[in-house]
């Protein structure tokens, strides 16, 4: 008997067999997809970090970072007033007069949030600055300097990842798959 084409119930199987793989496998890609994105706005803030050391270092004058826990929202700016009219709040907003080509502003993605230094909550308390030396500067809304600062990410799965900075010399590292134990 010679054949050239598939029976109409030859191709529903297969595509069953599809359909079937195809929903068992989607789990898995969702966690890899929510690891992708955690990491990638982990590099982000990691490569904003390091160009607003680097920017300190070149302009002679301080940059500042700051952030929204609750909408996910964060900015680089200098320290100077008109790029930060809310001084109370970490992430504030900048006048309309501010030159927009100083300051670089994003949103972490979908299912990534900002989680304070040492504790669960989705607090900003401290303020990021990075000096003209090299050296970084983390102030607490309060006015007190800390030596060091933590910030962490997190993900909808309960995957953390962390960004360091050691103020003294302004290095920046990165920790992924942090406990969720924290100091």
């Amino acid at each position: 008997m010679d054949r050239r084409a598939f029976t109409l119930v030859e191709l529903l199987l297969v595509l069953a067999i599809v359909a079937l793989v195809a929903g068992m496998s989607a789990p898995y890609f969702q966690g890899w997809f929510e690891d992708y994105r955690l990491r990638q706005s982990v590099e982000e803030l990691r490569t904003l970090w390091t160009r607003a050391r680097a920017r300190a270092m070149e302009e002679g004058r301080a940059y500042r970072f700051g952030w929204d826990a609750a909408s996910g929202s964060y900015r680089l700016a200098p320290a100077d007033p008109e790029y930060w009219t809310d001084i109370g709040t970490s992430a504030g907003s900048p006048e309309a007069s501010a030159p927009a080509h100083l300051y670089q502003e994003g949103q972490l993605p979908e299912g990534v949030r900002f989680i304070s230094a040492g504790t669960l909550e989705t607090t900003a308390a401290v303020v990021l600055l990075f000096w003209p030396d090299g050296s970084a500067r983390v102030l607490d809304l309060d006015g007190s300097e800390r030596p060091d600062f933590q910030l962490i990410l997190g993900d909808r799965s309960g995957r953390l990842a962390a960004l360091y900075v050691r103020a003294l010399t302004g290095v920046i590292t990165v920790q992924y798959d942090i406990a969720r134990v924290l100091p």
